[in-house]
């Protein structure tokens, strides 16, 4: 009797498995790009052990090559990408109205980054969530009241009566318009004239003429001359016989009058 014999037809299933895959042939195209999908790579099928006596066979035959060529390349440098945030609002306020408290506030803001850098590509400048302050912001939603003014008369179209005359009162025409200097802007108050509004003044005078100066003599005084006795006249040559007038300017000329 044999203790050792062993059976030697039992079945034996065929054990195989894929290879590790080669590298992916994609290349970087340019920093910041992975190349998705644009490479090819292969592995083959290889059997470990071939089945006998009728065992189970592999699903792939040995040494089968599969080919991938929709790879992407993994290792491409990245840069870091980042940026500031919006500044949050000034602490300015608003010292009445049409005043905007210039650089009297503070603000800050944070720089983030949105994409690190890897496989050597060049860092941030930045640190990810550094706070930046600026300390000479202003308000810049301050109400500004709309501020607007008449411009100037232009020439009255009257003329002069004569020499010595201003023009009849109200014999002629002139003009104006309303220039807006300042729009009203977050709630302020509008003008209350529209811009470019022209105004027409029918009664104008003309202020320009010529004025002639007027003077006269006035009254003369008492002549100083003395009687010479009761009911005799001064004899003459003998008394003092002085008086005077004064030449009065009743109007000044003007205009070249």
């Amino acid at each position: 009797m044999d203790s050792t014999c062993t059976k030697t037809d039992c079945p034996v299933d065929c054990v195989g498995d894929w290879n590790s895959w080669n590298a992916c042939a994609a290349t970087c195209d340019g920093i910041n790009t992975t190349a998705p999908r644009a490479g090819t790579r292969t592995r083959t099928y290889i059997v470990r052990t071939v089945a006998i006596n009728r065992g189970r066979t592999c699903p792939i035959a040995d040494n089968t090559t599969e080919t991938d060529s929709t790879c992407s390349k993994t290792d491409c440098p990245v840069h870091c990408v980042g940026d500031w945030g919006e500044w949050n609002a000034c602490t300015a306020t608003c010292d009445g109205i049409n005043a905007t408290a210039p650089r009297t506030g503070t603000r800050s803001r944070t720089y983030i980054v949105r994409t690190v850098a890897i496989n050597r590509g060049r860092t941030c400048p930045i640190a990810d969530n550094t706070t930046e302050t600026d300390s000479t912001c202003s308000k810049t939603d301050c109400s500004v009241n709309c501020v607007g003014d008449w411009g100037e008369w232009n020439a009255c179209s009257a003329t002069c009566n004569g020499i010595n005359a201003i023009s009849r009162i109200g014999t002629g025409t002139r003009s104006r318009t309303y220039r807006v200097r300042t729009t009203e802007i977050n709630g302020g108050a509008v003008c209350p004239i529209a811009n470019n509004t022209p105004q027409t003044d029918s009664t104008c005078s003309k202020t320009d003429c010529p004025v002639h100066c007027v003077g006269d003599w006035d009254t003369w005084t008492a002549c100083a001359a003395t009687c010479d006795g009761i009911n005799a006249r001064t004899r003459i040559g003998t008394g003092t016989r002085t008086r005077t007038r004064t030449y009065r300017i009743r109007t000044t000329e003007i205009n070249g009058g």
